[in-house]
């Protein structure tokens, strides 16, 4: 139900990923795949790399619900410092359409959801009236910024034991 919902509505959240006409013809390569290329121009990849460096840096362990309090926040503060030079290098749509367009709004629910836990944004419908009022930067970057959450199995803070 959840996915008819999001091809519905896909062209409506176009505006929000604030697609330009030369990038349309590639649209529909981006729509349901993930590009799987673990090449320098994968920035999902790039960020996996690089947070494992950081990992292993700084002794972060597992990331996983029994990760310490104070290391959960170290790990948050490198996705949004990560997040920001993504931002501004102008690469965040980059992230989008290297785990494709379609997944990338199906996982920003999820995030939304499951993740950020407010209480407003529990059904479908909040969210999408949420979503059509903000604009398509801070829409980008919340996918992005779930996306890459994920790829290197961050969990909630409402999540640790």
């Amino acid at each position: 139900m959840i996915f008819e919902k999001l091809i519905y509505n896909i062209e409506s959240l176009n505006n929000c990923l604030n697609l330009e006409e030369d990038i349309l013809p590639d649209y529909e390569k981006h729509m349901f795949q993930i590009n799987n290329n673990d090449n320098e121009n994968n920035e999902i990849s790039k960020f996996v790399n690089q947070f494992q460096i950081f990992q292993y840096n700084n002794n972060i362990g597992i990331i996983n619900e029994n990760l310490d309090p104070n290391k959960w926040i170290e790990v948050d503060s490198f996705i949004f410092v990560y997040i920001y030079r993504l931002s501004c290098e102008n690469k965040i749509k980059n992230v989008i359409f290297d785990y494709g367009i379609a997944k990338s709004i199906a996982r920003l629910f999820e995030f939304y959801k499951n993740d950020l836990c407010i209480e407003f944004l529990q059904n479908d419908s909040d969210i999408l009236e949420y979503i059509s009022k903000q604009s398509s930067n801070v829409i980008n970057t919340d996918m992005a910024l779930s996306i890459l959450r994920e790829s290197i199995g961050f969990v909630s803070y409402n999540k640790l034991s």
